[in-house]
Order: C-alpha cells, then sequence, then structure tokens
C-alpha cells in the first residue's frame, strides 16, 4: 500500500507499517524470514539499507539455505 502510493494517509500508512515492522521484529528477532521482511521495509519505506543490510547478515547467519533469505 505505502509502495505503490494506493493510500488515502501516506504518512499514517507509512507510521503503521513501521510500527509492525518494529513489533514483528521484537517477536520474532531469531526468525530468518521475519528478519528479511522487515529488512524489505526498512530499505524500500525507511530508507535504512545499512539498518536492512544487517538484518540480512543475521538471517543468513540463522538460515544460510533458506532460499526466501537469499533472494
Amino acid at each position: 500500500v505505502h509502495t505503490y502510493g494506493w493510500s488515502d494517509d501516506p504518512a499514517g500508512t507509512r507510521h503503521r507499517c513501521l510500527d509492525l515492522a518494529r513489533r514483528a521484529l521484537r517477536a520474532a528477532e531469531d526468525d530468518a524470514t521475519v528478519l528479511t521482511t522487515v529488512a524489505y521495509i526498512r530499505t524500500i519505506v525507511e530508507g535504512d539499507d545499512q539498518g536492512a543490510i544487517n538484518l540480512i547478515d543475521r538471517a543468513v547467519a540463522l538460515n544460510p539455505g533458506s532460499a526466501r533469505v537469499l533472494y
């Protein structure tokens, strides 16, 4: 929704997206799939490329054979 501009409230949608990403990370900080999903959100929505790279590095360390992590 945020990425494609489909929101009537882009700032609110961005805030909600980042809040949900933070909550997911707190709930499952050792889940490689969660880490990769939050990494995507960090780079696309937040513009935090280095934070995304850090999460991807953690995800690869946790599950180096995961197609989702490597994609």
